[in-house]
C-alpha cells in the first residue's frame, strides 16, 4: 500500500491500463491507511487517510467513470468523415485516426508521453 498515492488501473484487452492517480500532499502529514470498493456499486471507491500522529480519521468517498468511446468529427469542405480513437495509460496517451489504421488496443498509431499521469481526456 503506497502511503501518499492511488492508482486505479482497468484491465482490457489482455493489458492493463491506469485510468487515475490520486496524489496526497505529503506535506499535510497525512498517509493512506484504507482504500475499499463498495461492495454494490463497483464505480465508488473508499479512502481513509490518517494524521501522521494517528489521532485524525478522514473517510473519502469517490465515484469513477470511464466508458469506451471515440471522438468523431466532419470536415464539410472536403465531405470527409474522421474518426479518432484514444486511449489513456497513465502518462500516455496512445491515439489512433481510425480512417487511417483499424488497431484495438493495446496497440495504437501514435503516441504521447507526458511527464504526470494524465486525468481527464
Amino acid at each position: 500500500l503506497l502511503q501518499d498515492k492511488i492508482q486505479v488501473w482497468h484491465r482490457c484487452n489482455y493489458h492493463w491500463y491506469m485510468k487515475q492517480e490520486l496524489c496526497h500532499d505529503a506535506t499535510k502529514n497525512v498517509q493512506v491507511t484504507c482504500v475499499k470498493f463498495h461492495e454494490e456499486q463497483p464505480y465508488v471507491l473508499f479512502v481513509g487517510l490518517t494524521s501522521a500522529s494517528g489521532e485524525e480519521l478522514t473517510w473519502n468517498e469517490m465515484e469513477f467513470r470511464w466508458d469506451p468511446s471515440t471522438v468523431g468529427y466532419s470536415i464539410s469542405a472536403t465531405n470527409s468523415n474522421s474518426c479518432t480513437g484514444i486511449s489513456v495509460d497513465g502518462c500516455i496517451v496512445n491515439v489512433t485516426p481510425l480512417e487511417k489504421a483499424l488497431v484495438p488496443p493495446p496497440m495504437y498509431a501514435a503516441s504521447l508521453a507526458l511527464h504526470r499521469p494524465i486525468r481527464n481526456v
